[in-house]
């Protein structure tokens, strides 16, 4: 009988433990895992801002798109993460819709996405006056190509030579930088030789052609009607010594490396085809008749920070530009095969003041 007594007492223990534990709070604390809206496409979208610090998602759409009726097509998220309240298939973006993505119980994030209409040929004074991903927000990676915008956009702006580079045993030149950075993402652009052939790392306004006896032909420009009054934005740069070299700028060597920013607007009937192999067909800033106007600044070594700059647009003449040339490079001689290999550049958040 006390063997009983024993077995039942150790039974009502056990299960007064159990009943106890039970009433416990969990208070293990989650992890912590960001919710983001990593990607997004809808109909008539040109491109798409995500900005991670403020959580926020602006779709830019072609003019013919209504705000009131945006057909959804894809919406992604981080992964473990969750939208609580998952939109329809069509959206009123005449005001902003607010979604709430979670990781964890409890553990939410808002994020506000909004639209509107980006256009190449609004007169000047409208915010829209723009080019599609200016502040560097959307790239998309195959293989080991990086590419300055997403991969299911229907209108491409920007390109590199990363297809050269990468090609001729390199990696990507141009990439997106998300630490150092103003706001989002940025660009980093890093000169390279690949094979013993310079390669300066650049990004600009067009497309890569092809690769032809180690030179590159790209179709430069993108359709602009606009007359800005500056070309503003942030970068920083550190250079090195230039030890890289072809004519006209053998001179150059064991000097210190200069970056380049640029944008210049043309009244082009088309884009314009440069082969690097070709030296005809690289367009002199300072003589060429196509030019209507020009913004440029060189770059010198801003010690690890960004540098922000403003330059105005110099205007020759009263033209109406149809289309506009931006073009950034790590070195100011790329063209011509001289620069220095290593030479950095990073920027963001480019615009045109009007």
């Amino acid at each position: 009988m006390s063997g009983f007594r024993t077995s039942f007492s150790a039974w009502l223990l056990a299960a007064c433990v159990i009943l106890y534990a039970g009433c416990i709070e969990d208070t293990t604390p989650y992890p912590y895992l960001a919710g983001e809206i990593t990607g997004i496409q809808a109909e008539g979208m040109k491109s798409a801002s995500i900005d991670k610090t403020d959580r926020t998602v602006t779709l830019h759409l072609a003019d013919t798109s209504p705000l009131d009726k945006v057909m959804l097509l894809d919406l992604s998220v981080s992964d473990g993460s969750r939208i609580l309240n998952a939109p329809g298939s069509v959206l009123d973006l005449t005001k902003p819709l607010i979604l709430i993505i979670e990781t964890y119980p409890g553990q939410t994030y808002e994020w506000k996405v909004s639209a509107d209409h980006e256009t190449l040929s609004d007169k000047p004074g409208t915010k829209y006056a723009q080019v599609p991903n200016m502040n560097f927000e959307n790239w998309w990676k195959d293989g080991n190509v990086w590419y300055p915008y997403l991969q299911n956009d229907s209108v491409r702006c920007w390109d590199t030579a990363n297809r050269a580079v990468t090609v001729l045993g390199g990696s990507s030149a141009a990439c997106p930088e998300e630490k150092h950075v103003i706001k989002g993402k940025a660009c980093r652009m890093e000169s390279s030789s690949v094979v013993g052939t310079f390669a300066a790392g650049t990004v600009y306004t067009g497309t890569f052609v092809k690769i032809q006896n180690f030179n590159g032909i790209i179709d430069q420009g993108w359709p602009f009607s606009c007359r800005p009054v500056s070309f503003h934005g942030f970068y920083d740069y550190k250079p090195v010594t230039v030890n890289k070299t072809k004519e006209p700028y053998s001179g150059e060597k064991g000097k210190m490396d200069k970056g380049l920013i640029y944008a210049c607007l043309y009244d082009w009937s088309g884009p314009h085809r440069a082969n690097s192999g070709d030296k005809s067909t690289i367009i002199n800033l300072d003589t060429d008749p196509s030019i209507i106007a020009l913004a440029r600044i060189e770059l010198d070594d801003t010690g690890g920070k960004y540098r922000e700059f403003n330059i105005d647009f110099e205007y020759r003449d009263n033209r109406t530009p149809t289309y506009l040339f931006i073009c950034c490079s790590a070195s100011r001689y790329a063209d011509y095969f001289t620069g220095g290999v290593g030479s950095t550049l990073y920027v963001d958040e480019l615009e045109f003041i009007y």
